[in-house]
């Protein structure tokens, strides 16, 4: 596959000077040549696709028997350009996403522009000039799998009228440690999140062999401001905290018999307002000085993980768990994190009225725990993997979500929310498997829910969707899954068997009409409903924004799908797995920020996309959006 021509043509204009050394490569060269974390993008600039099948003309028949006719109609494609991402641009972090922009022009109507991954497809955000001749367009989140990705671009004109753009992505997750003479160095925040040390320790902030290093103290900010200069300009950098060759790791200790088993869990600062102290910074490709960085500081909310001991149940039911190998989660963001909405990204009115907006949060921790189910009861429930507030556990309160913990949620603190489902577990070693993402989506205008009654949530609301006694196949239409990424779609009512590539998806919508006095029941379900087709029932009059999950796990090609079931699948074994698919929400929106996004996206039966609040402002600073 040679791509001479094609990425000459390309990369003429490119700005980077390291992408013209390789204009002249073959793919498969090229390929050989990048760093084995960092992701590369191609984007063609020609109509003509960079590699496969070329894209055919859609309309070439019809234009040449209307040129035969002597008839004038409007057979001329749209130009299509790619702006981001740019050429050749790397990114350090394990992103596991792209977002992908740029702009189109056509001597009618621009009328849509959509896009084709290997893990899904999408219609993009468009910003038109008053013409509709010109305009930008956007998309974000683009699910990447290990290894090379084909994203099409496609943009429409009203007549019908396309041009094709791809481009070429090569993910390979970057490694979370790196072994050193030093000692090990361990990821502890991606660029633009807080992050919380024991005493002063030894940080670095980079990617691949360039770093500045510094000692921090308590807690400190991963950014060019906190560590004084960028050791990589346009990449994407990471915080790592060394841990030195002679220091013993904490061990995860188990007791058997009858007795519960206990591990320990992560440990965090207390709560502290420290300053970055002012140290000498380095590569560690090289031993010269560049300076001495300034001073920074970061308010850290503490405790920021959860401490709570690992405590299962005395007599475990459901799969058997190995304690000692549960993932680590994300330190999650302890600030709030809001930013101006890019002029071209900006809510779509939608022609059903359906109003939408949705968050992504990272994996934040897993622990025999249930808040609702059983309040202050360690080792009262299975396993389960919790998302958002860093602090969920046994004890935890409306009034201590809302006060302490770091968020794993776009936007940070602004959602100390806590979602968690049953955890995942490969039944040939008990391992827990580490979830790839969990999105969030806020609706409403389904089950003939008018979207501009819908109401903000109420202070302290939680609930729960699906049974974690299910035994049965899954019937109820909120509750399914599906393989995501694959070639087609299809609804399950259990835990398929997707390919290596592909991602396990659990879909959960719980109910959103609220019977407009309790925040909880026994049963925990009682004070909610789902909606009869002709709005909410007369028992449960106000409709709230309705949640709804999906929650993906990548299918590595090691994995063996026909072994994973839920921690909660305590039915016997010759059954399908993931019959006891449920999941728990409880409330931890700041009250001002989710009645912005409910007046603003919800009410006014918008799309918000990926984070806008509707009034000029976007949540901002996860992991797996690769936001600053």
């Amino acid at each position: 596959m040679n791509f001479g021509n094609s990425l000459a043509s390309m990369l003429a204009p490119a700005k980077h000077g390291r992408a013209k050394q390789r204009m002249s490569l073959e793919m498969n060269d090229l390929m050989k040549r990048v760093r084995p974390w960092t992701l590369v993008a191609w984007a063609c600039v020609a109509a003509v696709a960079c590699g496969g099948d070329e894209e055919t003309d859609p309309n070439s028949v019809a234009r040449d028997s209307a040129l035969a006719r002597g008839e004038a109609k409007d057979f001329a494609s749209p130009t299509l350009s790619v702006v981001t991402p740019t050429t050749n641009e790397s990114y350090s972090a394990n992103a596991g996403s792209i977002a992908i922009a740029g702009k189109a022009q056509d001597n009618g109507r621009v009328a849509r522009i959509t896009w084709v991954s290997n893990q899904g497809n999408g219609v993009a955000t468009v910003s038109t000039n008053a013409s509709g001749t010109e305009a930008t367009w956007s998309a974000s989140d683009l699910a990447l799998a290990e290894g090379e990705n084909t994203i099409t671009v496609r943009a429409y004109d009203a007549q019908g009228n396309r041009t094709s753009k791809r481009l070429y992505v090569s993910y390979t997750a970057r490694p979370l440690t790196s072994e050193t003479p030093e000692g090990t160095w361990t990821d502890a925040a991606s660029e633009g999140q807080a992050f919380p040390v024991v005493g002063t320790q030894r940080v670095r902030f980079g990617a691949d062999k360039a770093w500045v290093e510094r000692s921090v103290n308590n807690s400190g900010d991963c950014s060019v401001s906190c560590f004084g200069s960028d050791p990589m300009v346009g990449a994407r950098k990471v915080c790592q905290v060394l841990t030195a060759a002679a220091a013993v790791a904490v061990p995860v200790t188990t007791t058997s018999g009858t007795s519960a088993s206990v591990a320990t869990a992560s440990v965090s600062s207390p709560t502290t307002t420290s300053t970055c102290a002012t140290t000498t910074s380095t590569t560690s490709s090289s031993s010269a000085t560049t300076g001495t960085t300034p001073s920074c500081t970061s308010t850290a909310s503490t405790p920021t993980t959860s401490t709570a001991a690992i405590i299962a149940p005395a007599v475990q039911m459901g799969p058997m768990i190995d304690n000692n190998t549960l993932p680590k989660g994300s330190p999650g963001l302890a600030r709030p994190a809001l930013e101006t909405a890019l002029a071209n990204n900006t809510p779509t009115a939608m022609a059903d009225r359906v109003g939408a907006f949705r968050t992504v949060c990272d994996y934040s921790h897993m622990n025999y725990v249930d808040p609702i189910v059983a309040p202050g009861r360690p080792g009262g429930s299975h396993l389960h993997a919790f998302f958002g507030n860093t602090m969920a556990d046994a004890s935890s309160t409306t009034e201590s979500l809302l006060a302490n913990g770091n968020s794993t949620c776009r936007g940070g603190t602004t959602n100390r929310s806590a979602y968690w489902v049953p955890a995942l577990i490969d039944t040939r070693d008990g391992r827990a498997i580490t979830p790839t993402r969990l999105t969030t989506y806020y609706k409403t205008g389904y089950g003939g829910v008018d979207p501009a009654q819908v109401k903000p949530f109420p202070y302290g609301l939680r609930m729960i969707a699906g049974s974690a006694g299910g035994s049965t196949p899954l019937s109820h239409w909120g509750l399914k899954y599906t393989c995501s990424g694959a070639t087609t779609y299809t609804a399950y009512s259990n835990i398929p068997v997707c390919p290596a590539g592909t991602m396990v998806e659990m879909n959960i919508v719980f109910p959103q009409c609220w019977n407009g006095v309790d925040v909880d029941s026994a049963d925990h379900k009682s004070h909610m409903a789902y909606p009869t087709g002709k709005g909410c029932p007369s028992t449960h009059p106000v409709p709230l924004p309705e949640v709804a999950y999906i929650l993906q796990y990548l299918v590595n090609p090691t994995d063996d799908v026909r072994a994973w079931r839920l921690a909660s699948d305590i039915y016997e074994t010759t059954k399908p797995a993931g019959y006891s698919l449920h999941a728990d929400w409880w409330n931890g929106w700041d009250p001002a920020v989710a009645k912005v996004w409910t007046e603003q996206c919800l009410n006014k039966g918008l799309d918000c996309h990926g984070g806008l609040l509707g009034d000029g402002r976007m949540l901002s600073g996860t992991y797996n959006e690769g936001t600053r």
